[in-house]
């Protein structure tokens, strides 16, 4: 699983060309990696809305500016 906190966010899933039993280091190792997509995708949400209101933001005060002129 994908966790971030307490929170299953998805789901990683490993696949091999051929059949083979992952010892508990590949195991420690692919959760980790999942670990860290969650927290990726956690950033990415976090830079997403910050954009978002950044624009708003921006879009904001060209209007109030252009509402002030003469």
């Amino acid at each position: 699983p994908m966790v971030l906190g307490e929170k299953v966010i998805g789901v990683m899933r490993v696949y091999t060309q051929e059949q083979r039993h992952f010892s508990i280091d590949d195991m420690y190792f692919a959760g980790t990696a999942a670990n860290l997509g969650a927290i990726a995708m956690e950033n990415a949400r976090f830079y997403e809305s910050a954009k978002k209101s950044l624009d708003t933001l921006k879009q904001e005060i060209l209007e109030l500016a252009t509402s002030l002129k003469p």
